[in-house]
């Protein structure tokens, strides 16, 4: 039979009309923080499922957090943290799904050491949108346990200077141009670097915040990975706290920082 080209890059039954964006706002940093913070969520017509986590460093301890809807007495309450801390003052959070809505208010419920030591940091949201017709992504989205993620320099004291996580994605049948998007707890404002890395097969691109990009203490990056190549099912995401006194640093090194969430898709083109 004469070879028939794809009539698409995206492996059948994998498409769909839908993709995960990532929002997010920053609550709080060691010397200030924000009991309630609120996402307006763009094009909320359009979105078709979302997700929540409220973010915090564990150098105090909260009761429980709560996902506000519009409207009075409208909201989900998390009771049990979803990704403990893997070491004292590392990042751990909660999370639930949540309904679709125009908005969603993150409200943190303290214990003393929570309010004393500042202990929130963000509020995330992962929504899916509804796409147009004819307009198909491959979409793949995760959250993690910050016990995979959670970087920091110092491993005499415990800690793991560099961690990588996968995100597992179905394989283009031609080269595709992959768009990855991290969320990054508790990069303090101050020089120190932290160097997230996004691979898929021979494309990599590095990124390396020294600082928060929505407010204390929160960083959404994002990747463009272009000429992926066709077959390639899994983006490795690297994330590495520098030592002290290399690549031009000072004794301070790198920051401690944790990956809670990462999104990827490619759009369904014809090759």
């Amino acid at each position: 039979m004469p070879y028939a080209p794809p009539v698409s890059i995206c492996p059948v039954g994998s498409a769909a009309n839908r993709w995960t964006d990532i929002l997010g706002i920053g609550m709080g940093s060691p010397t200030k923080h924000k009991n309630v913070a609120k996402i307006n969520i763009p094009n909320s017509q359009n979105v078709v499922a979302l997700y929540g986590q409220m973010a915090a460093k564990d150098v105090g301890l909260a009761k429980y957090v709560r996902f506000m809807y519009p409207g009075q007495n409208n909201y989900v309450e998390v009771n049990t943290v979803t990704s403990p801390s893997p070491h004292n003052a590392a990042v751990f959070w909660y999370g639930t799904d949540l309904d679709p809505a125009t908005n969603i208010r993150g409200r943190w419920f303290l214990q003393k050491t929570g309010t004393k030591f500042h202990i929130p940091r963000a509020l995330i949201l992962y929504p899916t949108y509804q796409t147009a017709p004819g307009e198909e992504y491959v979409d793949v989205f995760e959250v993690y346990q910050t016990s995979d993620t959670q970087v920091y320099w110092e491993a005499v004291n415990g800690w793991i200077p560099v961690q990588e996580v996968d995100l597992e994605i179905p394989a283009p049948l031609a080269p595709a141009t992959f768009t990855v998007k991290v969320a990054l707890v508790d990069n303090d404002a101050d020089t120190r670097p932290v160097y997230v890395t996004a691979t898929a097969g021979n494309v990599s691109q590095t990124l390396s915040p020294t600082h928060p990009d929505r407010k204390d203490q929160l960083n959404i990056l994002t990747f463009t990975l272009e000429n992926v190549p066709a077959g390639t099912s899994s983006i490795t995401l690297r994330l590495e706290s520098p030592q002290p006194f290399t690549n031009g640093l000072d004794y301070l090194g790198g920051d401690s920082v944790a990956l809670t969430g990462a999104t990827a898709n490619y759009y369904c083109a014809t090759p």
